[in-house]
């Protein structure tokens, strides 16, 4: 193996890195099949179909898998909350337009993405050390990785290309964190 490619390879194992750390990360978040068992403990059930029958009517159901829109967020466990909550009704429009933004902005930029916190109750955001204004409270924000590898500094800059380009135009807020998670919402237009 030549010095060139052993530098390539050990390059993208790095860059890559950052990924495999948010995947990491990710993998604490509650899985479907604990979903499921959330949605039948908590009788949500009916909830989530009409949960899932008005996002269809928003054109937004396919963007990501539902479900994870109501995962609370990676460390539930360690804060001893519920891994998931389901919005109030009167909240399901605000996570209309980030929706919309991820399918028509975002994902054609950096590619699918996974939803590792969505909607957080006032409690469980507390506990796990949100913002007292965080937009993940009123259903309005979300915490992604991306699906495909992704090295950390060419993530970072694509976001904050379509942060300009998109930003001020769609409200987002753009919140870029350590490894490969970064948030979105389209509260106003900000970037931390």
């Amino acid at each position: 193996m030549n010095a060139h490619f052993t530098f390539v390879l050990m390059g993208t194992a790095l860059g890559c890195h950052a990924h495999q750390q948010s995947l990491q990360d990710a993998r604490k978040a509650p899985d479907e099949q604990r979903f499921e068992m959330w949605l039948t403990l908590e009788d949500q059930r009916e909830e989530y179909e009409d949960l899932i029958d008005f996002l269809v009517q928003e054109e937004v159901a396919q963007v990501v898998p539902p479900w994870q829109l109501l995962r609370q967020g990676t460390d539930w466990q360690a804060v001893n909350h519920p891994p998931f909550a389901m919005p109030p009704r009167e909240q399901w429009p605000a996570i209309v337009p980030t929706l919309a933004f991820i399918q028509n902005e975002l994902e054609p930029t950096i590619g699918p993405v996974q939803v590792v916190s969505g909607y957080r109750t006032s409690e469980f955001n507390k506990v796990a050390g949100g913002s007292s204004g965080s937009r993940h409270q009123f259903f309005e924000a979300v915490d992604l990785i991306p699906v495909r590898p992704k090295r950390r500094k060419p993530l970072h800059s694509e976001l904050e290309h379509l942060f300009a380009d998109h930003g001020a135009k769609h409200n987002v807020g753009l919140g870029l964190y350590q490894n490969t998670r970064f948030h979105i919402d389209t509260h106003r237009a900000r970037r931390w």
